[in-house]
């Protein structure tokens, strides 16, 4: 006798869903607490210092236009992350710049820009709140320095001005409140998938249907559910 393999109709896993709600419940609860405990107490808080430069650059006309002041950004973005530079950066910072190395400075260190605008964007992010914007305003000004001088290329030269200085560090990660909704729903996902692996897992049959259908005869009388109460 064949044997059709056993499925689920969507009502009959909604049932399945409903009857061990308490292990979804259980999962989910366990999910918002991982995450919370990441969140709160396992990964280090960091925070991040932003500088922002203006880009003006001139023509052979020494005419300030915006098409090479676009061409001067790009150039710029390198410059700032330069090993030149973040060598410069570290001799600069004197006592702050112990134990650093200008590829750990790199690491942390962001650009960010638009092609349709002239303003570059330097972001610090570093678990020391306290060292942030100094590195971020000394990447600043040691890059504006050297580009004025010529050092690193004559093309540079007053190509960009600082609009605004690093602030103090600002929290920047983890995002908490994404935490506790990924450990919302991995909890959610694990716990249905509990569920399932039980029903699955089952060897009794749930229907009169499922009866009829593996031993191929009738079914002629179901015995309902009842519960028998003491006297």
């Amino acid at each position: 006798m064949e044997h059709e393999e056993k499925g689920f109709t969507l009502m009959e896993l909604i049932k399945a869903m409903l009857h061990y709600w308490y292990i979804i419940a259980i999962s989910t609860v366990l999910g918002v607490l991982l995450g919370f405990g990441l969140a709160f107490y396992v990964v280090a808080p960091k925070y991040s210092s932003t500088a922002e430069v203006l880009v003006q650059a001139r023509d052979i006309n020494n005419n300030y236009t915006f098409l090479e002041s676009q061409r001067a950004v790009e150039t710029l973005v390198y410059l700032f992350t330069s090993d030149v530079v973040l060598d410069q950066v570290i001799e600069d910072l004197g006592v702050q710049g112990e134990g650093l190395t200008g590829a750990q400075i790199k690491s942390n260190l962001s650009i960010s820009y638009k092609t349709t605008s002239l303003f570059i964007r330097i972001t610090y992010t570093d678990l020391n709140k306290d060292i942030t914007a100094p590195i971020v305003n000394q990447v600043v000004d040691t890059a504006k320095r050297l580009a004025d001088d010529g050092v690193t290329s004559p093309l540079l030269q007053n190509t960009f001005t600082i609009v605004n200085n690093g602030n103090d560090g600002r929290y920047a990660s983890p995002n908490k409140p994404l935490y506790l909704v990924i450990g919302f729903l991995l909890g959610a996902i694990v716990g249905a998938g509990i569920v399932l692996i039980i029903e699955f897992s089952r060897t009794t049959y749930r229907t009169k249907e499922e009866i009829e259908k593996d031993l191929n005869i009738p079914v002629i009388g179901v015995i309902p559910e009842f519960n028998v109460e003491d006297e």
